[in-house]
């Protein structure tokens, strides 16, 4: 077990460092991490960045989805949803999922920001 999460780990890592430059790798690599372990939520995300990079909204889209059924209370996947529905130009998308980030971490402003103003997105 402990070697099976060490390689999912290593593949995932291995992801988050070529989802830049090579996008399509990364969705391999990223895949054979969840393939060993399908709890890990860095791996969605690693996934979810590739398919943004390559102009995928809707399979990003449902990486992050998957990640919320996964960990339905972390609030960074929300956060994330909205990052890529501001870049989509779905501002009441947006609204929506960092409303939900915001609710899930009231103690960080920044979301409640966002939640408010999505469009603000596009200044950082």
């Amino acid at each position: 077990m402990v070697g099976r999460s060490a390689l999912a780990d290593k593949y995932r890592s291995d992801a988050e460092g070529i989802v830049a430059s090579n996008p399509r790798g990364a969705l391999d690599k990223a895949a054979d991490s969840l393939s060993l372990n399908d709890e890990s939520l860095p791996a969605y995300y690693v996934q979810a960045a590739a398919h943004a990079r390559l102009g995928r909204y809707e399979p990003a889209r449902a990486s992050l989805i998957e990640a919320t059924r996964r960990e339905p209370h972390d609030f960074v996947t929300y956060g994330l949803l909205g990052d890529l529905a501001v870049r989509r130009g779905d501002f009441a998308q947006a609204k929506r999922d960092y409303g939900r980030a915001a609710e899930l971490n009231p103690r960080d402003t920044g979301l409640e920001q966002l939640a408010q103003s999505p469009r603000s997105a596009l200044q950082r």
